[in-house]
């Protein structure tokens, strides 16, 4: 019976896992009943977190990456879905401590050093958000290069975290018109012909 539970667990999981991209609402029910299913599922709470960030629910996702984290201490996908939730809601330095933890079961690890990013610079730490910013554009700069040649050209004076406003999703573009915005100074012309 057991056996049968976890692996229905799992399906759900699946499921959500599924939509988690284009339905977070759904995979959220999916992933609620996988956990019911089977309440040490790390890998559901995770999902289930995902789908409430995407929700813009961050308490709600941090809770949910403390109970699989419970389950699994070292997580790294727990870890990291932790430290968005906590930088989301303004909580830079356990974000930085959980993004830390991610980094130190794995430094290869480019979701852990933006988050880590996020936080220093959530805490106004610039120099360190442009070297974690290097490092995840080191390891995927398809997804992270743009933030880091936004932040790298940004006016010296700039506040880093427009680069998180939006969860990291914002444009080289409209990045850049936001650190001239804070600057008080004007755009920079790099980006245009990028």
């Amino acid at each position: 019976e057991r056996a049968a539970l976890e692996r229905q667990s799992a399906e759900l999981a699946e499921r959500a896992r599924s939509s988690l991209r284009l339905n977070p609402e759904e995979a959220v029910g999916h992933a609620g009943r996988a956990i019911e299913v089977n309440p040490s599922n790390a890998q559901a709470y995770n999902l289930r977190a995902m789908g409430y960030l995407r929700m813009g629910r961050y308490g709600l996702a941090f809770n949910d990456s403390a109970a699989g984290l419970r389950i699994a201490q070292n997580n790294r996908a727990l870890l990291n879905t932790q430290a968005r939730a906590l930088n989301r809601m303004g909580r830079f330095s356990d974000a930085k401590q959980a993004a830390s933890q991610a980094l130190g079961l794995n430094p290869k690890d480019a979701d852990a050093w933006f988050n880590l990013a996020n936080a220093e610079a959530g805490l106004g730490n610039r120099a360190a958000t442009l070297e974690a910013l290097r490092r995840a554009a080191e390891l995927d700069p398809a997804r992270f290069g743009r933030h880091y040649e936004t932040a790298k050209n940004a006016p010296p004076d700039s506040d880093l975290a427009f680069l998180f406003e939006d969860g990291g999703a914002a444009s080289a573009q409209g990045g850049a018109q936001r650190a001239a915005g804070r600057s008080g100074k004007g755009g920079f012309g790099v980006l245009a012909a990028a």
